[in-house]
Parts: C-alpha cells; structure tokens; sequence
C-alpha cells in the first residue's frame, strides 16, 4: 500500500512540475491540450491501479471545470469500467460523488440526488463512515439548491453526528451552513450556529488559514443577507 501511494504522489509531483513549467511557454489552450494529453501519456503506459485513477479523477475534474460535459462523461464511463474491472468500491463512490457533482452544475438536481444517494449506499455498505458523513453534505447541498431547506438541514445534522461520534473534523463549517440556511429561513437560529461554529474553530489545536478563510467567507455572506 505504501508503495502504491508514493507512486501517485511522485507522479503527481512531476505532473505539477511539468504544468507550471510549461504554462510559461505556450498558450492556455495549447497548455490546456498539453494537460490533457500528458495525463493520457501516464494513463496508457502505466500499470498502477492507484496511478489510473488518480490521473483518471484528474482528468475528470479538468473536464469539469473546462465545461466540457462531452468528454468529462467519456472520462465518467473509463473509471466505472476501471471499477468493475478491479471491484473498487470505494472508488466507484468516488465516480458517483463526481457525477452528483457534475449534474449538480449542470442544473440536474435530481440525477444528482439520485447519484449521491448511490455513493452514500455504498459508503454505508463499505462502512466508511467519512465518506457517509461527506454524501450526507453532498445530499444537503442539493437540496439547499431545490429549496428543500428543512431536509438539507436533516442532512446536515446527520454529518455532524458521525463526524463527532468518530471525531472528525471540521464540524465548523456545516455549523456555518447551517447558519446560512437559517438566515434564510429568518430564524432566531442564526447567531446559535454560528456560536457552535466559534467553539469548534477555538477547539481546534491549530486553525488553518484556509479554515479562516471558510468560517469568515460565510459569515460575511450572512451578515449580507441580513443586511
């Protein structure tokens, strides 16, 4: 195991390395193709499992973000086969967790629910309690975009009871989002949450900056729709 994740990280290290280097030289979209096409370079030639997926997840993602549904689909159906290939179960609630996100942006609400309901089926069939606790955030997210308020808030309450029955981190944030949700409910529940999200940032051993950043990114976005 050990071995297999080295791997992927030292491949992920050059891949890095090359992407900044060559970013200096050529246009965005010539760098774009050269991304792209180093990525399937890595994917055919290698013959480690934790490599093809990681390059294959890589290459899924910068389809998403590129917009470009066509090949980001494409991509979708490699790492389904992949897992049927090697019965990677935690990696096929991986792929389900990218489509409920993709469809998710693409405005497709009830494929995505329908996509992260499989990825929590299995997590909770594979026992993983983490990435059940992450599906039921997933889950509240399109439901917060459906308007399905008290649901997403049902959902949110189940993460964080996992989350501190096996101390998990980072409850502050759904806290956070829970907050936000009260806001826009116009509930007397606001100021709760957010005092539940402080506790938990004053808990913590060390506050990372990026932790900052998310606690004061959604408690300015608040106190904007309060007014």
């Amino acid at each position: 195991m050990p071995k297999k994740q080295y791997s992927g990280f030292f491949i992920f290290c050059i891949i890095s390395v090359w992407f900044l280097l060559c970013s200096k030289h050529v246009s965005c979209q010539e760098n774009n193709q050269a991304k792209v096409d180093s990525l399937r370079y890595i994917l055919e030639t290698t013959d480690d499992l934790e490599v093809k997926k990681s390059v294959l997840t890589s290459l899924c993602i910068h389809f998403r973000y590129e917009g470009d549904w066509v090949k980001h689909d494409q991509i979708i159906q490699e790492m389904i086969l992949l897992q049927e290939e090697k019965l990677d179960s935690a990696y096929l609630a991986d792929t389900y967790n990218e489509l409920g996100i993709s469809n998710s942006l693409r405005g497709e609400n009830e494929e995505s629910l329908k996509y992260f309901q499989e990825a929590f089926n299995i997590n909770s069939a594979c026992g993983h309690m983490f990435g059940v606790s992450a599906s039921y955030e997933n889950l509240a997210q399109v439901y917060i975009d459906m308007g399905n308020y008290n649901t997403a808030v049902d959902c949110l309450l189940k993460s964080i009871e996992i989350k501190k029955e096996h101390n998990y981190s980072r409850i502050f944030n759904i806290y956070m989002k829970l907050a936000s949700i009260q806001t826009i409910l116009e509930t007397d529940k606001v100021d709760h949450y957010i005092g539940l999200a402080r506790q938990e940032i004053q808990a913590m051993d060390s506050v990372q900056p990026a932790d900052q950043v998310v606690f004061y990114n959604e408690l300015g976005a608040i106190l904007r729709d309060q007014g």
